[in-house]
């Protein structure tokens, strides 16, 4: 998967605002300040999320935290998966069901530790894809 607006349209609907949201994405990603949580970050991820996902079971929602997981980054700040979440509810609320907007935001959050819990595909899938990278 690259980060291009057909992989991320192909995960919610077709829309303006998904054009929008998805334009804000990879100029957040590509902030001058970033060194390493940068858009080849966030390719290498997305790539690895869809290699591992048939391990998952919302490879959607999984994919769709990979683009937010780091979105917000500042290497000052103790919470920026939390913010990072906040955005991705925000973001995708109209572009994906409630629900999945909901788990989307929780394995965001759940990058602040990298520690999924043994029954959380999901969890995993994200944590691993992001730890191998490093």
């Amino acid at each position: 998967m690259t980060v291009s607006y057909e992989d991320f349209v192909a995960l919610t609907e077709d829309s303006p605002t998904t054009r929008t949201e998805w334009a804000a994405l990879v100029a957040a990603w590509g902030e001058p300040h970033r060194s390493y949580h940068d858009l080849a970050h966030l390719a290498a991820v997305l790539g690895l999320v869809g290699e591992l996902s048939g391990h998952a079971d919302d490879p959607v929602a999984v994919a769709l935290a990979a683009w937010y997981h780091d979105v917000a980054y500042d290497p000052t700040a103790a919470d920026n998966e939390e913010v990072s979440a906040q955005r991705a509810e925000v973001g995708l609320r109209g572009l994906v069901p409630d629900e999945q907007r909901a788990e989307v935001a929780r394995l965001v959050r759940l990058t602040a530790g990298h520690d999924p819990a043994d029954d959380d595909a999901d969890g995993a899938v994200l944590c691993d894809a992001d730890l191998a990278v490093l």
